[in-house]
């Protein structure tokens, strides 16, 4: 089995276990829409009333070895919970859900499988916003060959969801999304 299957289905059941919903999202979600790369890490959301979120973190901190010594204080501050899967040494950032697109991200997560392990990923569209926002080489990178490979986006959706961020100062994500879905999508 494979050291990103087994730590999937470790995060799968650890979150089953403990009734919080999730969605994978950054590379692994990438490779999961047959977008095949590398990445070190898994990249987990997790949806967490912000009063909970002190109790999230030393639950995730029991069961996975924080990367930091004053863990629960950087996921309280950052909304972050680097971690290492002691079973395998995978890496996984845990985040918070902030907003009411994590929230819906989360709601609209699918389930897919990697070998035979089943877990919960956001969807195409979510991820495509997700790589939008963060706007670093690679995630624009990921955004071109996620249009490219796949015909049956909803469009108007992720037009939807990226005049959101304009309002909130990020007409970049508007502006990219545009423009790759003139250059990238048939």
């Amino acid at each position: 089995m494979d050291r990103f299957e087994q730590t999937l289905g470790i995060i799968d059941k650890y979150f089953k276990n403990n009734k919080f919903e999730y969605a994978v999202i950054g590379g692994i979600a990438v490779i999961n829409y047959e977008n095949y790369r590398t990445t070190n890490d898994i990249d987990i959301i997790i949806k967490v009333d912000l009063g909970n979120l002190q109790k999230l973190g030393e639950d995730i901190s029991t069961f996975f070895k924080p990367v930091f010594d004053n863990a629960i204080e950087f996921f309280k501050k950052n909304y972050v919970l680097p971690a290492i899967c002691e079973d395998n040494g995978i890496r996984i950032d845990f985040s918070a859900a902030l907003s009411g697109f994590d929230y819906s991200a989360i709601k609209r997560a699918k389930k897919a499988k990697m070998g035979k392990t089943e877990y919960s990923v956001c969807s195409i569209e979510d991820l495509i916003i997700y790589k939008l926002v963060a706007s670093r080489y690679q995630d624009l990178s990921d955004v071109q060959q996620l249009i490219k490979s796949n015909r049956g986006i909803d469009r108007q959706y992720l037009l939807n969801t990226a005049r959101e961020f304009v309002e909130l100062d990020r007409p970049d994500v508007l502006d990219r999304l545009q423009e790759f879905l003139s250059k990238f999508s048939k």
